[in-house]
Order: C-alpha cells, then sequence, then structure tokens
C-alpha cells in the first residue's frame, strides 16, 4: 500500500487546492475542453478495482458469488455467415476475420469518387473520434466489476455486430468500442497458450477497422504498433503484397500519432515529445516549420509534456489523491528470486500486505488492543488510497469511517484526516463545523496536518470568516511542525498575491523548491509548479532546460497512464504468467513513451525470453536485416534508456562490449570500463562490481589494487542484496591481506 508523506492524505490538500498555482492562461491548459483519449476505457481501465484473476485467465469480483466465466483461452471470430461468435482456441483454425464493413449509401459514393482509394473517415476531420453510450460505459463497468463472464462477453459481441444495422443515434458507434475493447484484450490480456500467429493477425485487422471509423483508443494503438515497426495484416496474409520497410511504417506511426497529437491525445503527445527528445522526429513550429537548435527541440518537447502534466495534476485533484505504483524491474526481480531461493531474502512480496491487512482487521473491533489506533488508521488509509496488490479498491466512505473511529479514541492523525474529509465531503456529507472541531482538536496536539487544514479553510473562508492572515500563520504553524507540503500553497499564494499578501515571485520559487525537496521529488503537484516557474520565468530566468524535466516527470506518471490500454500493470501480470510474449509487447509500446522502466524490461525479455518471442511472424522481429536482431534490439533499447541516464541500461550496454554480444558490440574492454565506471557512479551497485574486479585483474585496462578497493567499497554500501557481491569480495580481500600479513610475521 501507498502511504503519502506525513499522514495518509497529507497531499490530498495541497493537490486539490494547490492545482490554481498556475492560471489557463499562464500554462494553457486544455484541461476544461479538451477531450481525454482515455475516457473511453476509464471504467475498464480497472486500476484498483476488487477482482481476481483466476487461473483460466477469468476475473471474478471477490465479494460477489463467483459468475459462469468466459475463458482468456477464447477467440473473438466470425462464423460463415458473418457473425460472431466466441470459440475454443481449438477451434479456431481456418476461421476468417471481420469482414470489410458495409459503408452507409452516401458515403459509398463518397469512397468511389475519393482519389488513390483514400479512406471516407481520412476525408473527414481527425476531430470527429466516435464517443461510446452511456449504456456501453456501463457495460464496460459491468466488466471491471464482474470480470469477463459468458453474460458479458456475448453482450459485447451483440454490440459489434451492430455496425451492419441502421445506425442507432444512440448506439449506432458502439461496435466500433467493442471491437476495439475485444481486438485489445486478445493483444494484451494473458495467455500463454496462445500458439497461434493469426490471433494477433485477426486483433490487429479488427483495431483498423475500428480505428478506421473514428475510434480514438484504437488509432492509438494501431500508430504505437506502426512504430514498432508490426507488419500490416495484408501484407501478412498475401504474400505478393509489397512490404513496407520497418522505416516506412515507422514514418506512417509518426504521422498518426503528430495527428492526434494535435489534438491533445495524452498518449500521442507523450511519444511525440520522446520522439522530438530523442531526434526521432524533427521539432517543428507552430507554422510547421522544422527546427534543429536545441533551444527549438526543447520548447517543442516541453510544449507537449507540459500538456499532458496539467491533464495529469488536473486528474489526481479530481481524485484527491495520489497514488505511487511500484513499477518493477524485471532484472531486479530476477535477482530477488534468487536470493529467496538461497534463504536470503524470503519474504512474498505480494502476500505481506494481505496478511498486514488480515492482522489489523482481526483486531479492528477491539478498542482494547494496543494496536487498535495503529490498525483504524491503518485501514483508513488502506481503503482512502486504494492498494491494487491487496486487489482493494479507493473507498472513501469506509475510510472515513475508519477514520472516525480512530478520532474519536483520540488519534491526532485520525482527528486531522477526518477533519480534512468532512472539510471535502469524501465519503461523508460535507460538513465544515465538524471539520473545524476535529482539525482544533489535533491542532491542540500539534498535529501539522491540522495546522494546514485549518489554515486552508480560513484562507479559502469555508466554514469560518475569511482571514488570510490567520490561515498565513497556520501555514507557517504546519512548516514547523513538519509538514513541508504546505510549502507549495505558499507558492501558490506568493505566485498569484492574495488579499494583504503582495506578489513575490522569489517566495512563491522558494515554496516551490521546498516543496520539491519534502516529497524527494515525488508529488506531482509540487514538481508541476516548479516546472511553471522555470518555464515563464517567473522569480528566475526562464528555462526550457530546467522546467522540461519537472513537467516530462509529472506527464509520464505510472498511475494515470495505467488508463492506456497497455501498463507496467498488465504487462508485469503477462510476465509472472509466463505469457512473454504479450509482457514484451507492452513494455516495448511504454517503451515509445520514452520509459527508461520498459526500455530495460523489453530489452530483458529479449535477452532471456527472447526465443518465446522471436518465432512469431505477426511481430516480425525475425524479418530485421541485422545479425542476431534479438539482442541487436535489446541493445537498441538498453541504449535508449542510457541516454535518459539510467544506470541499468549503461552497464548492459558495458556489458555488450565486455563479453562481447556477438553481431552488436566489438570486444572493446576500454569501452565496456567506460561504461560501468559511469553506471556505477550513477548508484548501479553491479557496474560497481564489476569495475572493481577490471581493476582487480587487470583485465583489458591497467590493473589498480587501490582503485579497486575503492570501488567495491562504495558498491558495499548499496541496499541489499545488490551489495553482497561487493561486501564478499572485500571479506576474501581483507582475508588475502590477513594471511600476507602472517605469512610476513613468519
Amino acid at each position: 500500500m501507498v502511504r503519502l508523506y506525513g499522514c495518509s492524505i497529507a497531499l490530498l490538500s495541497a493537490i486539490a487546492f494547490a492545482s490554481t498555482s498556475f492560471s489557463e492562461e499562464d500554462v494553457g491548459t486544455e484541461k476544461s475542453t479538451s477531450h481525454s483519449p482515455n475516457d473511453v476505457y476509464t471504467a475498464s481501465a480497472q486500476k484498483v478495482a476488487s477482482w481476481e484473476v483466476q487461473p483460466d485467465g477469468s476475473a471474478i469480483t471477490k465479494d460477489s458469488k463467483s459468475p459462469s466465466p468466459l475463458s482468456a483461452k477464447a477467440q473473438i471470430r466470425r462464423d460463415e455467415n458473418g457473425k460472431w461468435i466466441v470459440v475454443p482456441y481449438e477451434k479456431t483454425v481456418g476461421l476468417d476475420v471481420i469482414s470489410s464493413p458495409q459503408l452507409p449509401q452516401a458515403k459509398q459514393a463518397e469512397a468511389i469518387e475519393a482519389e488513390n482509394d483514400v479512406d471516407v473517415v481520412e476525408k473527414a476531420t481527425d476531430s470527429m473520434f466516435l464517443t461510446p453510450s452511456k449504456s456501453f460505459l456501463a457495460l464496460e463497468a459491468r466488466i471491471a466489476n464482474e470480470g469477463y463472464t459468458s453474460e458479458l462477453m456475448d453482450e459485447l459481441v451483440r454490440i459489434s455486430q451492430t455496425y451492419e444495422d441502421p445506425p442507432d443515434q444512440r448506439k449506432g458507434n458502439d461496435w466500433a468500442f467493442a471491437v476495439t475493447h475485444m481486438s485489445l484484450r486478445q493483444l494484451f490480456r494473458p495467455n500463454s497458450m496462445t500458439k497461434e500467429d493469426q490471433v494477433f493477425i485477426d486483433a490487429i485487422f479488427n483495431l483498423k477497422i475500428a480505428a478506421d471509423y473514428g475510434a480514438q483508443v484504437a488509432r492509438e494503438v494501431i500508430a504505437m504498433l506502426d512504430l514498432i515497426g508490426v507488419p500490416d495484416p495484408d501484407e501478412l496474409d498475401d504474400p505478393n503484397l509489397p512490404p513496407l520497410s520497418r522505416e516506412e511504417r515507422r514514418l506512417e506511426g509518426i504521422e498518426a500519432l503528430q495527428s492526434l497529437a494535435s489534438f491533445n491525445d495524452s498518449m500521442a503527445m507523450l511519444t511525440v515529445a520522446y520522439g522530438t527528445l530523442s531526434g526521432e522526429i524533427p521539432a517543428q513550429s507552430t507554422d510547421l516549420k522544422i527546427l534543429a537548435d536545441s533551444d527549438a527541440v526543447c520548447e517543442a518537447a516541453a510544449t507537449l509534456y507540459r500538456k499532458c502534466a496539467d491533464h495529469n495534476v488536473y486528474v489526481i485533484a479530481a481524485e484527491g489523491n495520489e497514488r505511487f505504483p511500484d513499477i518493477v524491474r524485471l532484472s531486479g526481480r530476477s535477482r530477488s528470486s534468487a536470493w529467496d531461493v538461497i534463504g536470503l531474502g524470503g519474504l512474498d512480496y505480494e502476500s505481506q500486505p494481505l496478511a498486514l491487512i488480515e492482522h489489523y482487521l482481526t483486531i479492528a473491533n477491539d478498542p482494547m488492543d494496543k494496536e487498535y489506533l495503529r490498525a483504524m488508521l491503518y485501514l483508513g488509509d488502506l481503503y482512502f488510497s486504494g492498494d491494487p496488490a491487496a486487489h482493494i479498491a479507493p473507498d472513501q466512505r469506509l475510510a472515513a469511517q475508519y477514520y472516525r473511529r480512530a478520532a474519536e479514541a483520540g488519534s491526532s492523525a485520525a482527528q486531522a484526516n477526518y477533519g480534512m474529509v468532512l472539510a471535502k465531503g469524501m465519503g461523508v456529507v460535507q460538513d465544515y463545523a465538524q471539520a473545524i472541531m476535529y482539525l482544533n482538536r489535533a491542532a491542540k496536539k500539534n498535529n501539522s496536518f491540522a495546522f494546514f487544514g485549518l489554515g486552508e479553510l480560513y484562507f479559502r473562508g469555508y466554514g469560518v470568516p475569511q482571514n488570510v492572515s490567520l490561515a498565513l500563520s497556520f501555514f507557517n504553524e504546519a512548516l514547523s511542525q513538519g509538514y513541508a507540503l504546505a510549502h507549495s500553497f505558499l507558492g501558490s499564494i506568493y505566485l498569484h498575491g492574495q488579499e494583504g499578501v503582495p506578489i513575490d515571485h522569489n517566495k512563491a520559487l522558494y515554496h516551490y523548491k521546498a516543496a520539491v525537496n519534502a516529497t524527494g521529488g515525488k508529488a506531482s503537484q509540487p514538481l508541476h509548479d516548479l516546472a511553471g516557474m522555470h518555464y515563464h520565468g517567473y522569480g528566475t530566468p526562464r528555462s526550457c532546460a530546467k522546467a522540461l524535466p519537472l513537467f516530462r516527470s509529472v506527464a509520464l506518471h505510472h498511475d494515470i497512464n495505467s488508463n492506456f490500454p497497455f501498463s507496467h500493470d498488465k504487462a508485469y501480470e503477462c510476465y509472472k504468467k509466463e505469457d512473454y510474449l504479450r509482457a514484451y509487447l507492452q513494455y516495448r509500446l511504454i517503451a515509445e513513451l520514452g520509459d527508461v522502466d520498459a526500455q530495460c524490461n523489453a530489452a530483458y525479455l529479449l535477452e532471456h525470453h527472447g526465443d518465446s518471442i522471436f518465432k512469431w511472424r505477426w511481430l516480425a522481429l525475425s524479418a530485421r536485416s541485422t545479425s542476431n536482431p534479438l539482442l541487436h534490439e535489446a541493445f537498441t533499447l538498453y541504449s535508449q534508456a542510457a541516454a535518459l541516464n539510467d544506470s541499468e541500461a549503461i552497464r548492459k550496454t558495458g556489458i555488450c562490449y565486455h563479453e562481447p554480444w556477438d553481431g552488436v558490440c566489438p570486444s572493446n574492454r576500454t569501452e565496456a570500463f567506460k561504461r560501468y565506471q559511469l553506471a556505477a557512479e550513477l548508484g548501479d551497485a553491479q557496474a560497481g562490481h564489476n569495475c572493481g574486479l577490471m581493476l582487480l585483474t587487470g583485465d583489458g585496462i591497467p590493473q589498480n589494487m587501490t582503485a579497486a578497493r575503492s570501488h567495491f567499497v562504495h558498491c558495499s554500501n548499496a541496499n541489499f542484496p545488490a551489495n553482497v557481491p561487493c561486501a564478499l569480495v572485500l571479506l576474501g580481500l581483507g582475508f588475502l591481506q590477513s594471511i600476507k600479513t602472517l605469512v610476513g610475521w613468519i
């Protein structure tokens, strides 16, 4: 479970009210007018829904009676009569995919007149994205809660057939969303039993149909698949059709993503921004002129990252909390498993939270238990934020109940938390009078969050007469008691000026920097605010170079971006179920957003499970013209992450020169050592160990015992178990030194 700084909802207030730090005019946010491409799938994103994935791939709710599941080992196909059917995998051989949709008569005429067979949908503006009906969104909500039951899958199939019927003003577009939903399920839902290329070819073919009709998510995914060189289904089905080269297909993907980005599509903006930074996509000015200098590249990328960051802080404020999901590095997970085998770290990372939850639930009804207050606070935190690992969805109503019970038992932290949920009406009826009462109780016990809450209410005049001077005193008291996130709110006050408080950009900058430092550079709102100061030049010379990484950090928010059709959570779920192909596909697509974790994980899968990925014809890895295409692709991915200063990736590129990787890197010990050294300076313990060994043995570089020992000492201070190899070498060196000393005495 994620716990925020200080109190469980300590960040809530800073986000909810400080999100107005920059006006829409200042930062050009489109949050009030732009359509999020993820709105369509918000209901089905299932970030924290309380359901369990069964061994057969179906999903059921934990609290309801288990519905009749539809196995994930099934395929959506059309029969000989053109009707959609659900069939087991063993019966799918030879079935056809969706036939080309029938256009209305008027549109057929338009298509005939179009030159070069241009699709009708391309003659329309890209802003004409389809929207789902309320009934379809309700269906997706049911799928998120109940899983893929036979009943719900049958309904998806039924809706998918309606594109052949006369258009319905209310449900006329839902077929495209049903087809998209089922196709994404085939592409990204774990199923290690998949044996046929045709399963993926069909899914992509169907997605292309939905995309051509204006399903935005389908357009996103098709463009991303083009970007990584996945062939068009027609090219795979017709050997006489000349295929596009990987470079040509990538250019098609870039063009489609640039079009989507112009309509504020988050996935497209992130991809184009990263492509611009990496030099893959030329920077363009507002009049579409190509720009080459570094300042122009920064401005072009920062503009896109800023829009994504604006959207993300708005979403965080609306949700009332910020979650920081753990992102798994597959290489680290592999090492942890090794230590578990020899008994040096045997923690079950996934069952540990469940055991703690059970422990606290056991004592939740015993006020006499010495851990009662801790249990109430823990459970309040748990249900306020939710815990995907424990399959606990956020439940503010239940969280408020736990906070109230702990508050009545005398916990100052619970009194502050309960006061704030009362003030905001989160899980309870909004009641300012009661909120102030609970906050005052906690403040009398010097609770820092309570001082902050009182400052907020007096500053806004919520439930009390507005009093800015008193509010500032409360904020400063919150700071003195250790609630450092009050800096973010104070920064907003000084940025805009309030009653009796003049604008002071220098003070605003100071407070925003302090807020970022206080949160370890994690909390999105302070990062966004500080980025805005640098971007606009408030209190400091304007600097795109300083603003860009801050905007980028907020834009690449793993929790919010988990709404994308592919995500770290979904990829890791595939990995755990040994569906390495779908895990690789998702990590590979996320890598195009400039995500270093995904770049390294995709490369890791190519290194360690490449044979199970390489064989798939539809992915076209085997069609690459390079020798040793798996390791060549892995090296490319590691190099991309290395360019973003990822220490593991830098070390892996060093290994390529050290071992070396046949057909990818020539043997070059000097180059390998240089890369190991850089990775070690960035904190990679294994790279430090490699440096030490090369210096100790004179492996391609001059032997230097003093420098070797220095590297071993440094990496032995890393966290367990990464420090173990270095510590063991130091132990051995110490033993050898003792032997030498003993021999000298003799």
